[in-house]
């Protein structure tokens, strides 16, 4: 029979490896989603977005386990309480190794985010731009009140193109 300390030990190393598991798959999804934002592949970005939202559920679950197991052991939410726990119970240095790559996962994870997010924000101003050539309106042309040299301009209307 294993002792607790053992069980617990190997219960963080099989969550470790659950999690990078689940962050390989998030970081796939990602590049995914980003080359169907970039080909306007929208029903493929349906389905990537649900399974995304799947897999970062799967990883809230694992962190809120990750840290009912440290605070067991006494250790606090903290990337020092980490350091610790990984320092006291990792003998062969496999728990930091995993620790480690699912940290840089991440992150790179996160830089994907942001990248795609930037792409969704710049079709989103292209769509804005067009929306407002077919309105007839331009927010630069509604808010523009002087011009270059600082006199005052006369306020027009522009006329709509089309209706929508």
């Amino acid at each position: 029979m294993r002792n607790t300390a053992t069980h617990g030990t190997t219960a963080f190393k099989d969550l470790l490896r659950d999690t990078l598991d689940d962050a390989i798959e998030l970081s796939a999804l990602l590049e995914s989603e980003c080359n169907a934002l970039i080909t306007r592949n929208f029903n493929a970005l349906q389905r990537i977005i649900s399974e995304k939202n799947q897999k970062i559920y799967s990883l809230e679950k694992k962190e809120v386990k990750r840290k009912a197991l440290m605070d067991a052991r006494g250790y606090p939410q903290s990337s020092a309480g980490m350091e610790n726990y990984i320092r006291s119970h990792d003998s062969n240095g496999e728990m930091h190794n995993l620790w480690q790559q699912l940290l840089e996962l991440l992150d790179r994870c996160s830089n994907q985010n942001r990248i795609n997010g930037s792409i969704l924000n710049a079709r989103h101003q292209a769509a804005e731009r067009v929306l407002q050539l077919i309105q007839g309106s331009s927010r630069e042309e509604e808010n523009k009140l002087y011009d270059p040299s600082g006199h005052k301009i006369k306020a027009f209307k522009s006329r709509t193109l089309a209706k929508i």
